[in-house]
């Protein structure tokens, strides 16, 4: 059995995937970990992506019913 002391400190995943480290810079969290999950990272830049061409449709629909209303004007 090859075990390996990582000081508590999560090495993958539920998925079995690996973690991500992050390192608090604020100083009400100064030096403290956070990590998080390879597959759920991606998951939030997938639904990041989503919301920004979300919004870009909308602003696109938003701009369109504005011209609309000035020419009926």
């Amino acid at each position: 059995m090859n075990m390996i002391n990582n000081g508590g400190f999560p090495s993958r995943c539920w998925y079995g995937k690996g973690i991500v480290t992050y390192v608090s810079k604020t100083e009400e969290n100064p030096y403290r970990r956070f990590f998080r999950c390879e597959i759920g990272l991606q998951a939030l830049f997938d639904e990041i992506h989503k919301m920004d061409e979300q919004h870009s449709r909308m602003a696109k629909e938003i701009e369109d019913l504005r011209s609309s209303l000035n020419k009926t004007v």
